[in-house]
């Protein structure tokens, strides 16, 4: 039986009024067929989330991005190669070999499994995300449990989630301060187990939203394992590019040409007036983020030879000064 969501009805004095964040919804905060969303990371030194609260500021301006970037494709999961072992999932993150299955309805946005060529977990108790309308002072815990068979092995992994709007108010980074942002912690605490072992998975995330753009802002997490009494613990900081200060090259297509895209073996790019002579770099990525080719140019274009790359989908991302423009490459 899931645990139902409780909302903490907050009342203010009537001569005071205060925005409390956005309310999030099915339709501003889930994916949906056809949604990609770009994520830079950025440093984790020093990066801690800040107290929960109603109107509160959270300082990041210090941040620095790095140059790894994230793409996140979402596909009907009728064109994926495991569609059939989740035949309730209305969406599918695809991020070939990994592949992960959701149910989103109006009212709830739920992992049901995840495949890769190496083992399937399939959630008999899906891992609720939101229930939805999903505001400040909400909060869902919620159980999960799913198994997996790994080598013959079958593993059991079985926790909660616990979701709780914690706080609005401004966010402020590097690229600029944003105002009444919804302030989201996750903690998933669940352990992946076998006969043979059991790794207990415990991971804190904050993720700032701002009602708008479905990925957030701003996502600080700390992921700890521990096994046989050992324990590792990572830390991630990301920003999404709709507020990282990054352009993308879309804002340019009425200057800028790639051709011929989709493109076999060269792919030549002219440049806006806009942007000056001076040297700058070129970068083409996997939509993972791996790096497969860079070079430097001064001039208003630049010819690419890309014979050796795989057929696919790829990011080429420009660089210069600091200030990044991003657009898709697709190989034949």
């Amino acid at each position: 039986m899931k645990n139902q969501i409780f909302t903490f009805v907050f009342f203010f004095s009537a001569l005071v009024t205060f925005s409390q964040g956005p309310t999030l919804t099915s339709s501003n905060s889930a994916p949906q067929p056809g949604d990609s969303y770009t994520r830079y990371n950025a440093d984790t030194t020093n990066i801690v989330p800040g107290d929960a609260g109603a109107g509160k500021t959270w300082n990041f301006s210090n941040l620095v991005l790095e140059s790894t970037l994230q793409v996140y494709n979402y596909v009907a999961p009728s064109s994926t190669p495991y569609a059939a072992l989740y035949p309730d999932a209305t969406v599918s993150y695809m991020n070939d070999p990994l592949y992960g299955y959701y149910k989103v309805t109006p009212s709830d946005y739920e992992t049901i499994g995840m495949s890769s060529s190496v083992n399937s977990w399939i959630y008999s108790d899906p891992e609720v995300m939101f229930t939805y309308p999903f505001s400040y002072g909400s909060n869902l815990v919620d159980n999960l449990y799913a198994t997996s068979s790994i080598l013959g092995t079958t593993h059991y992994r079985i926790g909660t989630r616990t979701t709780i709007a914690d706080g609005y108010g401004t966010l402020i980074l590097p690229s600029g301060t944003f105002n009444n942002l919804l302030r989201v912690k996750v903690i998933q605490n669940y352990s992946d187990s076998s006969a043979a072992s059991v790794t207990h998975v415990y991971a804190v995330s904050y993720s700032w939203y701002d009602g708008v753009n479905k990925s957030p802002a701003l996502i600080l997490l700390t992921l700890s394992n521990t096994t046989g009494g050992s324990t590792s613990t990572e830390k991630a900081v990301s920003v999404s590019s709709a507020v990282s200060g990054i352009a993308n090259l879309s804002s340019y297509q009425g200057d800028i040409i790639v051709t011929p895209n989709p493109a076999h073996d060269k792919v030549t790019v002219h440049l806006p007036e806009a942007w000056s002579a001076s040297e700058s770099t070129i970068s083409v990525y996997t939509t993972d983020g791996a790096l497969m080719m860079q070079q430097a140019f001064r001039d208003k274009s630049v010819v690419l030879e890309i014979s050796a790359l795989s057929r696919g989908v790829y990011i080429i991302k420009f660089s210069r000064d600091k200030k990044f423009f991003v657009s898709k490459l697709i190989k034949e």
